[in-house]
């Protein structure tokens, strides 16, 4: 059964990082719904997000919103 991690790293200014989560996480929980609306395609994979804020990789800590 294959499984694969993958990261999306974005640059957002401190002030907007609360806001910027809010609407990644959303995205990420609409993927299921967006597929099929748009393209009449029905994805059966699980998807979890889970965010993490830092400077760098070693400094990231991950956040709830």
């Amino acid at each position: 059964f294959p499984v694969t991690i993958d990261s999306l790293v974005y640059d957002v200014p401190e002030k907007n990082v609360i806001e910027t989560a809010k609407i990644l996480k959303q995205s990420i929980a609409r993927v299921h719904e967006l597929c099929y609306t748009n393209w009449n395609y029905q994805l059966f994979m699980p998807l979890k997000s889970e965010l993490s804020v830092g400077m760098n990789k070693k400094d990231m800590e991950i956040i709830q919103v």
